[in-house]
């Protein structure tokens, strides 16, 4: 995806969700990225992190090597405060202003690629604040 069409994506993503945190894998080659939002700040029980992603995800996971908690939680780079002022010129996609519809779909691969991993790279965060219960998980 083009830098400036993720930048619009997340903004618009961002102008909905008050609270948004994105998710990449880079211990692989991968070209995805997952974006969450929600109402309320992030928040991890690590307690029942762990029962539910070991009961129903961990199995899943196995195919792309995040099976392990640890590593899925890696994948965690920055909330909402790590992108804000990266995407500050970009413009929102509404309906009356379908930006990406209309967007070039003229991609540079490594460009693009190497700019998106240099926002994670400037702007990762720990995920340690976001987690409740640290240390309390009893296998």
């Amino acid at each position: 995806m083009p830098e400036d069409s993720f930048k619009t994506l997340l903004k618009t993503f961002h102008s909905v969700f008050p609270h948004v945190s994105l998710w990449m894998a880079i211990t692989h080659y991968n070209k995805h990225a997952l974006i969450v939002g929600s109402l309320k700040p992030l928040r991890i029980d690590l307690d029942l992190f762990l029962k539910r992603f070991n009961q129903f995800a961990k199995e899943d996971l196995k195919i792309v090597n995040l099976d392990n908690p640890v590593f899925f939680l890696d994948s965690f780079k920055m909330n909402e405060t790590g992108f804000a002022e990266w995407v500050d010129s970009a413009p929102l996609h509404t309906i009356n202003h379908p930006v990406l519809e209309f967007s070039p779909r003229k991609v540079q691969p490594n460009i693009d690629r190497v700019r998106s991993y240099e926002l994670l790279a400037n702007s990762s965060m720990s995920l340690t604040p976001f987690i409740t219960s640290l240390g309390t998980y009893k296998n």
